[in-house]
C-alpha cells in the first residue's frame, strides 16, 4: 500500500506536469492541516460514504497522526444519490 505522502507527491507531480506552478493539495492533506491548526489530535468523522471508503479514510487520517474516535457514513456510492436524483 502506498503511503499518504507518496500518493500526495505523485498527484502533485502529475498536476505540475499538466499545469506547472499550480498549487495542489487533496482533501486529506487539507483537512489534516486545518485540524492541526485547531490542535486536534482525536477526531470523529461523518461522511456520505460506504464503510469501505470510510475504512480507507480512517486509515489515511491515522497515517496523518490522528486518533479516530468514530467514523460513520450514509452508505452512498454515487454523488447523484446524495443529490436525491
Amino acid at each position: 500500500m502506498m503511503s499518504n505522502d507518496k500518493k500526495s507527491d505523485m498527484v502533485e507531480r502529475l498536476v505540475q506536469i499538466a499545469q506547472p506552478g499550480v498549487p495542489c493539495t487533496n482533501p486529506i492533506v487539507a483537512a489534516s492541516e486545518a485540524l492541526r491548526a485547531f490542535e486536534a489530535t482525536r477526531i470523529s468523522v461523518l461522511t456520505p460514504n460506504t464503510d469501505t471508503v470510510n475504512e480507507a479514510l480512517a486509515d489515511s487520517f491515522q497515517a496523518e497522526g490522528f486518533e479516530i474516535l468514530n467514523i460513520e457514513g450514509f452508505g452512498q456510492l454515487f454523488g447523484k444519490d446524495l443529490a436525491g436524483r
